[in-house]
Parts: C-alpha cells; structure tokens; sequence
C-alpha cells in the first residue's frame, strides 16, 4: 500500500508540473506582449570581414549598425499609419521613449539623430507595407551608420543611450536602444571619440528561467518516478526467487 502511494504522489507531481508548463509559458508570453515600449539592441559591424557580427567598441570613423531585439516592427506602417522609424543618440539622463522627433533630430539640447555613411540623418525612415489594415510595419533593415559626421566636441565624454524608435505623429511609440560610453581619442579622425558598449547584449533569450526551471523539476521527477518502479520490480522479483 505504501508502494502505491508513493507512485501516486509522484505521478501527481509530476503532472502538476506538465500542466504548468503551458501555464508558465503563456504567463511569459504575455508579459513579453505588454512590454512593448522598450527593447534592447545589438551593435554590430557595419562592414568589412565581420559585417553583421556583434562588436563591443569603435572609434567615430567605425562603420556600425544594430540588430533589432523583440519584435523589429512599428506598432503600424508607414503606408496608412503614419508610423516612422527613427534613430537616436542622447545623454543617458534622457529617457528615449519620451522623445519627440523633428525633420533631422529628437527635439532638445544634446539629443542627435544617428547619420548613415553617406552623413544623411536617420530619421522619418519608412517602414515595409503592412499585410492588411491596422498590422504592424516592418524594419527591414539599418543603414550602417557611423560618429564621423559629427564634429570634435560635439559628442562629449560620457555616457549616452542610443538606439532606434518608432514613432506616430513624431512622439516616440518603440524603443530599441543600448547604453554606451564616449572617451575622447585623438587619434580617430574626424571625431576624435572612441566608444564603447556598456552592458549590451548578445542575442534574444530563447529559453525563460522560470521554463528552464519547471522543465528540470519534470526531468527529476520523472527519474525517480522510474527509478522507484525500477527498485519496486527488483524487490517483487526477489521476493519470488525468495
């Protein structure tokens, strides 16, 4: 009797824990769906042998651009939404999703647009066509981009925030951004900065902790439950060869 209660409560255990797999995943899933303002961001080379691949520093003559984190679409398009995509450089005391955007930069002292390497600002971007009324609008891509546009002392030393944004009516609607430090090196022409990602990030979690952790509950659950039949098989067989 014992025996069976002991498999009872396993079995119990372990199907309460299967049940709060899609329970914990949903719970993830809509966390994930409600935290749609503020996404982070991956630098990586602009061009050359590692364009596309992650880097952690520059100078201002560094060509570089960003992979998207999240979802890499405006909450509309630009076709019947009026949404736009926008770039951003701003002192680290500044909190990107409250920036209004104008023809060539955010508004307000010390806030810059990021320029591409043909020193064109990166604002009032499209996005790609949506697939049916009231749909999100893609980013396709980023144009490398680059600090050499701006003037030495422009960019002071410090730590700024940067990213992409979408943004309706020019107030800023999606957030994609990453912190970095700016030092002064003389030796990188015409900027004479040199910059560096502080706490960036690699790539999108695939797998959430709280998953990870149920799954391994399971797994262990699932062990003892066979490691006990297999205990119980051996002493039933041993009590007949008894």
């Amino acid at each position: 009797m014992r025996r069976g209660f002991l498999s009872k409560m396993i079995l119990a255990l372990l199907g309460f824990f299967i049940i709060q797999l899609p329970v914990a995943g949903l719970s993830l899933a809509s966390a994930s769906e409600t935290d749609v303002d503020s996404n982070s961001i991956v630098v990586v080379a602009g061009n050359g042998p590692n364009a596309g691949k992650q880097i952690a520093d520059g100078k201002g003559s560094t060509s570089f651009s960003f992979i998207l984190q999240g979802k890499s679409e405006c909450q509309g398009d630009s076709a019947e939404g009026n949404y736009r995509i926008q770039s951003f450089i701003v002192p680290q005391t500044v909190d990107p999703k409250t920036l209004r955007f104008e023809s060539t930069k955010p508004a307000g002292e010390g806030n810059w647009a990021l320029y591409d390497v043909n020193t064109r600002p990166y604002v009032q971007d499209l996005t790609s066509v949506a697939v049916a009324p009231d749909k999100p609008g893609r980013i396709d891509s980023i144009p490398q981009l680059s600090f050499a546009v701006f003037p030495p002392g422009t960019l002071a030393p410090g730590l700024y925030k940067m990213g992409i944004a979408c943004s309706l009516m020019n107030d800023a609607t999606r957030i994609w951004e990453t912190t970095i430090e700016i030092s002064e090196d003389t030796s990188d022409s015409p900027a004479n900065i040199r910059w560096t990602v502080i706490g960036g990030v690699t790539a999108e979690s695939e797998s959430s902790p709280v998953v990870l952790l149920v799954l391994g509950v399971v797994a262990v659950a699932l062990a003892g439950l066979i490691s006990y039949k297999f205990l119980d098989k051996k002493r039933a067989k041993s009590g007949i060869n008894n």
